[in-house]
């Protein structure tokens, strides 16, 4: 009850979705999951994290006006690395809120390997209902598959993407640190230990793959 009524009370005062910082430095942060954006959150909300995972139109639709000029900007990350970063995260239970922790318990008692996660679980169901998996050109791209973003970064680079954003913005707050605790600690291949893996991740997440240059790679 008690947490209710303290989200309840943030809301208010930093309404959905255009939360303070996004007015104070008239831009948008699309926050796709698994692409550091809880790092960028914390550089531009300075130190303070609300973790939206909102679309594109979810602020298009709130405010047509300030969408159209505010600078909209986001992170992405290679669909095999964010999906596996995914997986780990949840299993140990995420943000342990009450819909993480039940994916939590259902990855240990059920798909308590990586493989068995890809082959049985993960299908275009989930990408649909789970917003952890979500393909990431559907947080940015419109039906006709345009990205509706200023400036597209990648978590592959975000040191540097990070800085071309901040000076643009006029961001003081440097980018502390990545976001990797709870996630897997090896490079992304080590997880994928046959080509069917590799190929439903490739079929599942072709958009992001094609929208944004990804491939699979081996360390």
């Amino acid at each position: 009850m008690l947490k209710k009524l303290k989200q309840s009370l943030q809301n208010r005062l930093d309404p959905f979705p255009y939360r303070r910082y996004t007015n104070k430095y008239k831009c948008i942060f699309i926050h796709i999951p698994k692409a550091a954006g809880t790092s960028v959150l914390k550089a531009i909300g300075d130190g303070k994290v609300q973790r939206d995972h909102a679309s594109y139109s979810d602020y298009m639709k709130s405010d047509p006006v300030k969408f159209e000029n505010y600078f909209k900007f986001t992170f992405t990350r290679n669909p095999w690395d964010r999906i596996a970063s995914a997986y780990f995260y949840l299993k140990k239970g995420g943000n342990n809120s009450e819909a993480d922790l039940a994916l939590s318990e259902l990855f240990n008692s059920k798909y308590s390997s990586f493989e068995r996660f890809v082959i049985d679980y993960l299908d275009e169901d989930k990408l649909s209902t789970v917003t952890m998996f979500r393909t990431q050109s559907s947080f940015i791209c419109d039906a006709q598959g345009r990205s509706m973003m200023d400036y597209t970064g990648k978590f592959e680079n975000i040191a540097e993407d990070y800085e071309k954003i901040a000076s643009q913005l006029c961001i003081p707050n440097k980018l502390q640190e990545i976001n990797v605790i709870n996630t897997q600690k090896k490079h992304y291949s080590d997880y994928y230990s046959n080509t069917d893996m590799i190929n439903k991740i490739k079929k599942l997440y072709k958009n992001d793959c094609e929208e944004f240059g990804y491939k699979y790679e081996k360390k």
